[in-house]
């Protein structure tokens, strides 16, 4: 025969009841708390990441603007100097006789025969910048600033070289280069006391210092 329960143990049992459901309850909200927590913490760290790439793609749309305006720069450049005087029949830029012209381009050949085709280009606006400071024709200036005395018989180069450059005002760097020489060939100490402006090839070229 099972005892009955009196009206305080019931309310003692009652009591416990309540106390370990509340006990259990408590638990699993402090469970989901902490979860709430860890997923708060996992969402701000992605937002924290997004954030970064958010910043790190405007950085780099900052380069490309800059990068476009760069290129867009050179284009105009580029255009500009393809518009100079002396194409598509206009006068050319510095306008040279047929004597002149031979006599350029062997220079040029005794110089730079071996060089690149800007090499060429190069010494042929040494000779042209000489003649505009100068205000003298090249035959002078040639003697003046004592070229090669060998007169070959030019290369398609050279005479390309030197229709770019007195022709169609055509220029390898924007400085006024007037000097040139091959260190390997000679020692000059005269020309390492002008403004070095670019080697290329054999030769190092130089404004006036």
């Amino acid at each position: 025969m099972k005892p009955k329960l009196t009206f305080s143990k019931y309310i003692i049992a009652l009591l416990l009841t309540v106390t370990a459901c509340a006990t259990i309850l408590a638990t699993n909200i402090s469970k989901m708390n902490t979860d709430m927590s860890e997923q708060n913490s996992v969402l701000k760290r992605q937002l924290d990441a997004l954030e970064a790439k958010t910043e790190n793609i405007a950085q780099y749309k900052t380069q490309i603007d800059t990068l476009s305006a760069e290129i867009s720069s050179l284009r105009h450049d580029v255009e500009r100097k393809a518009d100079k005087p002396g194409r598509g029949g206009e006068r050319p830029c510095y306008e040279l006789s047929a004597e002149e012209r031979d006599l350029i381009e062997r220079v040029v050949m005794a110089e730079a025969e071996d060089e690149p085709y800007i090499g060429q280009m190069l010494v042929c606006q040494c000779i042209l910048n000489a003649c505009r400071l100068n205000n003298k024709r090249p035959k002078a200036i040639i003697k003046q600033y004592a070229y090669a005395t060998r007169r070959p018989e030019p290369s398609e180069s050279i005479r390309k070289a030197v229709e770019a450059v007195f022709d169609k005002g055509e220029t390898v760097t924007d400085e006024p280069i007037i000097y040139f020489y091959a260190p390997a060939l000679v020692k000059s100490a005269f020309h390492e006391r002008q403004r070095f402006v670019t080697e290329v090839g054999g030769h190092r070229f130089f404004c006036e210092g």
